[in-house]
């Protein structure tokens, strides 16, 4: 993970509904971006909500490599 791979939330944000990281109170959280009807939030856990602008920058979850053993 490099500093250049994370995206500020004011240039564009992820899909709803798709976990990615968050950099959130100074700290990197897995989270979802739900569209809740009037605004949008992003869900950290079954029941806890932060709100949308108090995460700084996301960046998408990728997988490790596979590699043929």
């Amino acid at each position: 993970m490099k500093a250049s791979d994370w995206i500020s939330v004011d240039e564009r944000l992820p899909q709803f509904n798709v976990d990615v990281l968050i950099f959130w109170n100074e700290n990197v959280r897995v989270a979802e971006l739900e569209n809740r009807g009037d605004y949008q939030d992003w869900l950290i856990t079954k029941d806890f909500y932060i709100d949308l602008e108090d995460a700084t920058h996301w960046m998408p979850i990728v997988p490790p490599e596979k590699k043929d053993v």
